[in-house]
């Protein structure tokens, strides 16, 4: 199997490279960011989001790995995430679900206070619109 090397040209505040062995990609973070503790590949197809130790999750282009945006809503790690056609989910170690529309990478609603501790996993269930959530609560 041969190996190649794609490199993502961002500045030193971002991800510095990813390595692609057939269709596995592994992100490095660079010492001074902090560590991706998430990673979700969108269900439209067209982006990467990692959620960071700091609260901000990463997008970037499923095409290209080029960083496109930061989006920025937790207090604390995005621990988990979910996404639909149209929308991102993320849940955080502050107990909390935010719920953003993709492609303008904006909140959709209001976050949603669900814990008083980590959110660890959830699942969103789209034919009654039901988010499911567990927490170490």
């Amino acid at each position: 199997m041969e190996k190649r090397k794609s490199f993502l040209t961002q500045d030193v505040d971002s991800f510095q490279s990813a390595y692609e062995t057939n269709r596995f990609f592994n992100f490095f973070v660079s010492k001074e960011q902090q560590q991706c503790c998430s990673i979700l590949a969108s269900a439209c197809g067209r982006f990467i989001f990692c959620g960071l130790t700091d609260g901000a999750i990463i997008v970037f282009s499923h095409s290209t790995l080029n960083q496109l945006h930061v989006i920025r809503g937790h207090q604390g790690a995005v621990r988990c995430l979910f996404s639909t056609r149209n929308l991102l989910f993320t849940g955080g170690s502050d107990g909390v679900v935010r719920i953003w529309t993709i492609g303008r990478f904006r909140p959709s609603s209001r976050p949603l206070r669900l814990h008083t501790a980590a959110i660890t996993r959830f699942s969103y269930d789209a034919a009654t619109s039901t988010i499911f959530t567990a927490s170490k609560d």
